[in-house]
């Protein structure tokens, strides 16, 4: 295949002219042809280094002086007359480059400035980067010029606007740069002087592209509720797709579909791969318009619209299944009528501290308006406060759990309404098969009359009869929603409400301190944090609490107690209220250990008074559990006597548990000797140090 680049034409000419020609492996002929040229060449440079020269470097010269160029041989030819059939070989290439360098019904080389494509392609994409050259000029004062394809005027290119950029080299080449193609782009471009002549030929410049076209087909058929959809987009785009989304429309709102869901697992939109649209476990919600939106550099293609419907036995089912359940929702509410004494409204008020913790706010809201008919309540509410009857046996398994075909207690049945609800309101909506239904509406239809002693039965019959028109499902379905919806919001803020959890000792030694730490996790902000002894507010800002703190910001409460004593044993918790509803921490129930007790008196171990003076000693007890037992002896040399504090001789306390006192009048010589302090407490007995008394000039008494 003959080469198409005039530059390399040229280079080809030149190689063949040295090697067949100049460089002939006879030598003979080599030599002679050689001799030809340099005589030639006389008359161009005669200069005593290109007499000598490889000939290779005369035509670098040549080049070099604008004698010979692309297309340009006059001079060569001159200089190869006298050898053999060069001339040949020099019009035949000639005539290629001509060829090659039609523009527009015209040569490059009837300019002398050369303008080309360096870009892959002439024809670029709208968007693509386009890079023209020109080269051989003979000045940097030019101008780049466009004439659109739709226009005939010309207009110099405005280089300083953001999609075009111009460089000049040393070697006199401007590059004109055109960074996004787009469609009046297209057109004729060439090179002018600063006066307006033209300098150069013209290089035709076509940018392609539309906006897509896009396809969606069903490659797999809808089975049912709870089964997939599977939907296959086909995009033809030139230029290349740049984004690719799927779409739905819903009571006429519409909006992108994140396919990174799990709902929407297996799915694409890799813009290199076949788009494909996956919904998993089909349900009401699905239903709807689907159709493909695909971008690119030129605009927005858009598919048509697929409709999903759903089979009309399925949502009859489903239908009758939600208001069954619906109905199950007002047994409950029956039985908590008949539970809470002695009515709702009184129940709620008396109880509003301990049902705050069992619910969330908007719960909360919902039950303190005194809704005594219960027609708005929520089952979920309802359960939360059946479960916590004091007057409802638990379920043969407990609550929470789910009962045996076997359990058919009050509180059993009041499970199974609770499961089936959950069944229908959390995740996606079911699909019911003939048998699912049937063994559903069983077990439902069955609580509801165990509960309500048949009050209810009529209107289980009016469910399994009822004529459904679409009117009627839709409205159903439409209330199914709603519910499920707000049951969405309460999962939502259930998730919000405060976690807390409290840390420490359960047991301290007596007079010591002791540290409690609460951690809080709260997605939402917190707006006050608490501690209770005995479920009473704690101060603590008082000075046996200092150290402690519960800041609002904080993920961490504490609560120090300073020298601990019998009056703060007792049940200790942290309440933290957010946004979304109240926590309760666990309780920790504060104990001080039990020990023998110990005691000691203050003061000097020997001391000297005066005969008539009254003494004091002060002792000192730690003791828990508390002392039983407190005595003051007097140490003899033979025997030791229990002080009788009778008010006349020996006074003080035996009262005091933890400073008793010792008051002696009159000190004569028969009180003269050692004391010492008597406890015992359940866990044992202590005697304190000794303390010996005399009388300046007395002497110890027998």
């Amino acid at each position: 295949m003959e080469n198409s680049d005039p530059f390399e034409i040229h280079n080809e000419l030149l190689s063949d002219l040295i090697t067949e020609y100049l460089d002939s492996a006879k030598k003979e002929e080599r030599e002679r042809n050689f001799t030809k040229w340099k005589l030639a060449f006389r008359n161009i440079n005669d200069s005593p280094y290109h007499r000598a020269c490889p000939i290779l470097w005369d035509l670098y010269y040549l080049e070099d002086k604008k004698h010979i160029g692309i297309g340009k041989y006059d001079k060569l030819r001159s200089l190869l007359t006298e050898i053999g059939p060069a001339g040949d070989r020099i019009n035949k290439a000639e005539k290629r480059i001509k060829a090659v360098t039609k523009d527009h019904g015209e040569s490059k080389l009837d300019y002398p400035v050369i303008i080309e494509f360096k870009s892959r392609t002439k024809d670029p994409f709208y968007g693509d980067k386009v890079t023209m050259l020109a080269e051989r000029l003979t000045t940097s004062d030019i101008e780049w010029c466009h004439v659109k394809e739709s226009e005939s005027t010309t207009r110099n290119l405005d280089l300083r606007l953001t999609n075009y950029s111009e460089s000049t080299n040393e070697e006199r080449i401007s590059t004109l740069v055109i960074s996004e193609a787009r469609f009046e782009d297209s057109g004729l471009y060439y090179v002018s002087s600063k006066a307006g002549e033209r300098l150069s030929n013209q290089l035709s410049l076509k940018v392609k592209g539309e906006i897509p076209d896009v396809f969606l087909r069903e490659s797999t058929t809808c089975v049912s509720l709870g089964g997939t959809l599977e939907l296959e987009g086909h995009v033809i785009s030139t230029p290349p797709a740049k984004k690719i989304s799927f779409w739905k429309l819903v009571d006429g709102k519409k909006g992108v579909i994140d396919i990174s869901l799990e709902k929407y697992t297996g799915s694409t939109t890799d813009i290199k791969r076949t788009p494909v649209l996956r919904i998993n476990k089909l349900n009401f919600r699905d239903e709807g318009s689907y159709w493909l939106r695909v971008e690119n550099a030129v605009g927005r293609g858009e598919s048509k619209h697929h409709e999903a419907k759903f089979n009309e036995d399925d949502t009859t089912r489903i239908t009758r299944y939600f208001r069954l359940i619906h109905l199950g929702g007002e047994a409950l509410k029956y039985i908590l009528e008949r539970k809470a004494k002695p009515s709702l409204r009184k129940y709620l008020e008396e109880n509003t501290e301990e049902i705050s913790f069992l619910c969330s706010r908007s719960q909360m809201d919902q039950l303190l308006k005194g809704v005594e008919n219960l027609k708005e309540m929520d089952i979920s509410v309802t359960y939360t406060l059946l479960r916590n009857m004091p007057n409802l046996d638990r379920p043969s398994k407990g609550w929470g759990s789910t009962p045996e075909d076997d359990n058919i207690l009050p509180a059993d049945d009041i499970e199974r309404i609770r499961l089936h609800y959950e069944y229908i309101a959390q995740g996606d909506i079911p699909s019911l098969s003939p048998t699912s239904f049937t063994e559903r509406w069983t077990e439902l239809s069955k609580a509801i009359q165990r509960l309500n002693t048949n009050v209810l039965n009529p209107k289980i019959e009016d469910i399994k009869d009822l004529k459904l028109d679409k009117i009627a499902i839709g409205e159903s379905l439409k209330a199914l929603e709603s519910n499920r919806k707000r049951e969405f919001d309460l999962q939502f803020e259930r998730k919000n409400i405060p976690i807390v959890e409290i840390q420490g000792l359960e047991s301290v030694k007596y007079l010591k301190r002791a540290e409690l730490t609460g951690n809080i996790q709260s997605p939402a902000n917190i707006s006050r944090i608490v501690w209770k002894k005995q479920n009473i507010e704690i101060d603590i800002s008082e000075k046996k609490y200092s150290e402690s703190h519960c800041n609002i910001g904080s993920t961490e409460a504490k609560l120090v107690i300073q020298r601990i004593n019998i009056e703060d044993i007792g049940e200790y918790h942290l309440l933290v209220e957010n946004e979304s509803g109240r926590a309760r921490s666990n309780i920790l129930a504060l104990k001080i250990k039990e020990k023998k007790p110990k005691c000691e008196i203050l003061g000097k171990a020997h001391r000297t008074f005066i005969l008539g003076e009254t003494i004091t000693l002060q002792g000192k007890v730690k003791s828990y559990p508390q002392s039983n037992v407190l005595k003051w002896r007097k140490e003899g040399i033979t025997k030791s006597k229990k002080l009788n504090l009778d008010g006349e001789k020996y006074k003080g306390s035996n009262k005091d548990h933890q400073k008793p006192t010792l008051v002696i009048n009159n000190i004569g010589i028969k009180d003269c000797g050692i004391y010492i302090l008597h406890v015992e407490n359940l866990k044992g007995e202590a005697d304190s140090n000794e303390i010996k008394i005399d009388i300046e000039g007395g002497k110890l008494i027998k």
